[in-house]
C-alpha cells in the first residue's frame, strides 16, 4: 500500500528479448456489443504486438489488477523423450479425443477476469467457474487493498488470501507436488525470487511507493551466493525480464500504469533496467494520450557491461542457435563471477573443446560458486577426467559432487535428477554427450543417464 492506494508490481520473465521489447504495447479495450452498448468493464493490458489479447498484466476501470504466472504441470509433459502419462493412456486420448483436462485459453480467462470482475472476491468466483488450459497462478488486487494469489489448473483451485508475492510455483503444497522438476535451476530460481521479494516487501514496511516498487523489480541479489550479480535467474530481475509494470489503484480514482520502456536503448535490456513512464487509465480512451511523470534509472556500469555481454551469449544460443559463437562470447566476458566462468567451461565441453574446457574449469573460483554450481563443477570435472583416460580421477570427482549434495534437507528433492546422474557415473555408468548449458538458469537441464 501507498497511503490509501494499492501498489501492484510485476516482472514478466520470458525470452522474447529483442522481439518483445521493441514492439511492447499498452492496449486500452472497451468491450461493446453489436448495438454499441457496453459488454463488460473497460480495461488496459500490457503486452506486445504478437500478443493481441490480454494474458500477462492488466487492470480494469474498477481497479482490479490481474497478473499471471505460468507453471509447468506434470499432467502431460515430454521429458527426455518419455511421457509422464502412460503410453496406453496417451494413445487412447489421441485416438478418441477423450480426456479429463478441459479448460479455457489463458487469454479468454484473463479477459473474463478484466471484463467481469470488480473485486478480488469476484475474480475468485470467475476462476471457480472457469478453469484454464495448463497450469497458472493469478495475482489479483483491488483498490481496497484486498489481494490474493489464486493457483488453478484443470483439476483444482487454491486461494491464498492476503498473499502479496508469487513466482512460478504453486503456493499450495499439494498443487506444487504436481509441478515438473526437470532440474534444480528453474525450480530453485522461482523459490529464491519468491523469498527475496517477500523479504524486500517486509523490509519496506506497510507502505510502498512507486519508486520503491520499481527498485524492488530491479533487485539483483542472488541468495544462492549472497551477493548482487550482473545476471541470475535467482534474483528478482532476471536476464530475460521482458515486461515490468507497476499499477496503482485507489478508491474513487482511475488507475495509473507505470511501464518500463527498455526498447528505447537496447532491445535486449531487461525491462526493469529502464526508465518507467506513467499512463493514466482514463486518458487511454481519449485522444491525445500522453505520459505523466517518469522514474529514471542509471544502471551500475560494471553490472551493465557484464550483463549485456552475457545476454549476447544468450541471444546467440536462443535466437541464432549458434552455440560456438555463444561459447566464444562467454569466454570473452571479463568478470569475477565464478558462475559465468562455469557456464563457459560447460559450453566449451559441450562444443567439443575439452582442452580449453579443462583450463577454464581449473580457473573457476569454487568459493564463488553456489551450492548447485559446485555440484555441476564436480560433474564436469569428472567428465573431463574420464575423457582424458583418468577413470579413477573421474570417479573421485563424481563422488565429491555427491558428497556435497544434501540428503535430507530442503534441497534433497531439487537435487534428485542431478544425484541420479552422479550416482550413475560414479558407479561406472557410461557417459552421454555433454549437453549445452541453459544460460538463463545457469544449469544443465538435459540430465541423461544412459545404460551401462
Amino acid at each position: 500500500r501507498d497511503g490509501d492506494a494499492t501498489v501492484h508490481a510485476r516482472n514478466l520473465d520470458f525470452w522474447g528479448m529483442g522481439f518483445w521489447q521493441p514492439y511492447a504495447t499498452l492496449v486500452f479495450v472497451e468491450p461493446l456489443r453489436a448495438d454499441g452498448s457496453p459488454d463488460g468493464l473497460r480495461y488496459a493490458h500490457v503486452g506486445t504486438v504478437g500478443e493481441l489479447f490480454a494474458g500477462s498484466s492488466g487492470v480494469n476501470e474498477a481497479g482490479l489488477v490481474v497478473t499471471s504466472h505460468l507453471h509447468v504441470t506434470r499432467d502431460v509433459a515430454l521429458v527426455w523423450g518419455r511421457m509422464r502419462m502412460g503410453s496406453g493412456a496417451l494413445l487412447w486420448e489421441g485416438l478418441t479425443g477423450r480426456h479429463d483436462r478441459g479448460g479455457e485459453s489463458i487469454h479468454v480467462l484473463f479477459e473474463s477476469l478484466l471484463r467481469d470482475a470488480s473485486t478480488v472476491d469476484q475474480a475468485i468466483e470467475v476462476l471457480q467457474r472457469h478453469r484454464p488450459v495448463g497450469a497458472w497462478s493469478f495475482v489479483v488486487s483491488d483498490p481496497t487493498g484486498d489481494r490474493a494469489v489464486i493457483g488453478t489448473d484443470s483439476r483444482e483451485l487454491h486461494v491464498s488470501r492476503g498473499a502479496s508475492v508469487d513466482t512460478n510455483f504453486y503456493l499450495d503444497p499439494g498443487m506444487h507436488a504436481r509441478e515438473l522438476n526437470p532440474a534444480r535451476g528453474p525450480v530453485e530460481g522461482a523459490q529464491l525470487r519468491f523469498a527475496r521479494a517477500a523479504e524486500l516487501l517486509e523490509d519496506a514496511g506497510p507502505d510502498l511507493t512507486v519508486d520503491e516498487a520499481a527498485d524492488l523489480l530491479r533487485d539483483r541479489f542472488d541468495a544462492a551466493v549472497g551477493r548482487d550479480r550482473a545476471t541470475s535467474a535467482n534474483s528478482v530481475a532476471s536476464p530475460d525480464t521482458s515486461q515490468s509494470v507497476v499499477i496503482v489503484t485507489g478508491p474513487g480514482r482511475a488507475p495509473v500504469l507505470w511501464l518500463a520502456d527498455p526498447h528505447v536503448d537496447d532491445p535486449y535490456t531487461p525491462a526493469p533496467f529502464a526508465a518507467f513512464a506513467a499512463f493514466h487509465f482514463d486518458e487511454g480512451f481519449a485522444p491525445g494520450r500522453t505520459t505523466h511523470g517518469e522514474l529514471p534509472f542509471v544502471e551500475d556500469p560494471e553490472l551493465a557491461r557484464v550483463g549485456a555481454a552475457y545476454r549476447n551469449a544468450m541471444r546467440l544460443t536462443s535466437d541464432q542457435v549458434d552455440r560456438p559463437a555463444a561459447t566464444a562470447a562467454l569466454r570473452a566476458i571479463e568478470t569475477d563471477d565464478a558462475g559465468i566462468h562455469l557456464m563457459a567451461a560447460w559450453a566449451l565441453a559441450a562444443t567439443g573443446d575439452l582442452d580449453l574446457a579443462r583450463t577454464t574449469l581449473a580457473g573457476v573460483a569454487s568459493d564463488g560458486l553456489s551450492y548447485h554450481h559446485r555440484a555441476l563443477s564436480a560433474w564436469l570435472d569428472g567428465e573431463l577426467l574420464r575423457a582424458s583416460g583418468d577413470e579413477e580421477g573421474a570417479r573421485v570427482a563424481w563422488q565429491r559432487g555427491l558428497s556435497g549434495l544434501d540428503d535430507t534437507g530442503p534441497s534433497a528433492a531439487l537435487d534428485g535428477p542431478l544425484r541420479a546422474v552422479l550416482e550413475h557415473r560414479a558407479a561406472g555408468g557410461a557417459s552421454a554427450p555433454l549437453p549445452f548449458p541453459d544460460l538463463k538458469f545457469q544449469d544443465v537441464l538435459e540430465l541423461r543417464t544412459p545404460g551401462p
